[in-house]
């Protein structure tokens, strides 16, 4: 199970508040996230993103559940950069779980984090889907492929959440991670205006999606 090493992420010891947020001091996570896995090198991760690294001596690879630190991809100065943080946003008030996935891009409570410098990637190489899936999924035709996140700073702790979409109804579950796999993809994400940007909240197309374990082409589209 990972931890965040001294160093890792700001510190966040010195805030009671920002303590209850982290799995390490005892909060649950979200039942209806479902871990995800990252199984690249972070060498390998930033040639297939063109990002830099700010921690290029921590390892973060393998599964990933919510409370977590993870790797995540964000634009800092007009360039993308790699950088941990921690799977969940804060709750709001009321609330002891951190909130894993960002659903109702309408609602006060997202709103402020759909801003460009406020959208991310979420790497990953399979993940499980909603509502137990036989299998895991991954991308059909891509090494790496990314979901699209926000993320936020709290009391100096970087934060994430995973977006997704309401399942398509031709096999999908209820609620599905919105997947990109290609580079326009990643741009339109990370660049383009909010309004452009919440029309990608949608179910991964037929055929994008795989079990976890057939055959595919090698490296990243």
């Amino acid at each position: 199970m990972l931890a965040i090493p001294p160093g890792a992420l700001p510190n966040h010891s010195r805030s009671p508040t920002c303590s209850r947020l982290t799995m390490a001091h005892g909060i649950s996570a979200s039942p209806m996230s479902a871990p995800y896995r990252i199984d690249l090198s972070l060498e390998a991760l930033a040639r297939a993103f063109q990002a830099t690294p700010e921690h290029p001596a921590l390892d973060l690879h393998g599964g990933v559940a919510p409370g977590r630190p993870a790797w995540v991809i964000r634009l800092r100065g007009g360039r993308r950069v790699i950088t941990p943080m921690v799977w969940g946003f804060p709750p709001p008030p009321g609330r002891e779980q951190l909130v894993a996935s960002a659903r109702n891009l309408d609602s006060t409570f997202w709103r402020p984090w759909l801003k460009r410098p406020n959208r991310c990637l979420i790497p990953f190489t399979s993940f499980s889907a909603p509502a137990g899936a036989s299998a895991a999924l991954r991308p059909a035709n891509a090494g790496v492929a990314a979901f699209a996140g926000l993320w936020r700073s709290f009391e100096e702790t970087p934060f994430f959440a995973r977006l997704t979409s309401p399942g398509d109804g031709a096999g999908w579950a209820a609620t599905m991670p919105v997947v990109l796999t290609t580079e326009k993809a990643f741009i339109d994400w990370l660049e383009a205006p909010a309004d452009v940007a919440v029309r990608m909240q949608r179910p991964p197309p037929p055929g994008e999606l795989v079990a976890a374990g057939a055959d595919r082409p090698d490296g990243p589209r």
